[in-house]
């Protein structure tokens, strides 16, 4: 599917339009978080849409939120390699994949949120 994506606003717009923000109430796309708006991408997009968002974001940004939110969730682990090897160009896929799911897995950061509360 092609996106007339000249524009932030417009991509946004069009991710919205497929329901790519599903679970939130957004109203207004000039109101998304930049992290957000990435993390969804990352997660659920089209190959096309993860290309756009470097019109919109530094490469560091995007690889920043895919390291802190997607690698340590193992529902993302087939995102995750093509991400490592295609878009981020990482050789090693798998060590640099099990490097970070170890340092920051899903479990721990939940065990250690609930024990803060």
């Amino acid at each position: 599917m092609e996106n007339c994506t000249n524009t932030k606003t417009d991509f946004i717009q069009s991710l919205i339009d497929r329901n790519l923000f599903w679970s939130y109430s957004i109203t207004d796309a000039a109101n998304l978080p930049d992290e957000l708006l990435i993390e969804q991408v990352l997660g659920y997009g089209e190959p096309n849409d993860i290309v756009d968002l470097k019109k919109f974001f530094k490469l560091s940004q995007i690889k920043q939120v895919w390291q802190h939110h997607l690698l340590p969730d193992s529902r993302f682990k087939n995102a995750n390699v093509w991400l490592a090897k295609v878009f981020f160009n990482i050789r090693r896929a798998d060590k640099y994949i099990e490097k970070y799911s170890i340092q920051k897995n899903r479990y721990d950061r939940l065990r250690i949120l609930a024990a803060k509360s």
